[in-house]
């Protein structure tokens, strides 16, 4: 993800967090799966540790007994389209309650 597009990601985390709070809501950290972790490897006497590899983010909002899973994630990473590629989505877990759950910056 490009460092611009990542910078206004981490600004609507840090936004969306402060109003959870504010409003009574825990915010957690989401647990990321090993499936999206590099590999640790050496290359040329250096040592490469193991770092995320998702192109997205993802938080939890807890809400009373329920936790919501916020994923903010670059809505077309393989676009050539350079506006397109600028684009983020939020996507909210809801289960099958029937609401609308992701939102893109079109």
């Amino acid at each position: 993800m490009p460092a611009t597009l990542r910078s206004r990601a981490l600004r609507l985390i840090q936004g969306l967090c402060t109003e959870a709070v504010k409003r009574g809501y825990g915010v957690r950290e989401h647990p990321m799966d090993e499936n999206y972790r590099s590999r640790a490897y050496g290359y040329g006497g250096t040592y490469i540790p193991s770092r995320p590899s998702r192109r997205e983010g993802e938080l939890d909002l807890v809400v009373g007994d329920f936790t919501y899973t916020v994923t903010i994630k670059q809505e077309f990473p393989l676009s050539e389209d350079p506006d397109r590629a600028q684009s983020l989505m939020v996507e909210l877990s809801y289960g099958r309650s029937g609401r609308q759950g992701k939102w893109a910056d079109r």
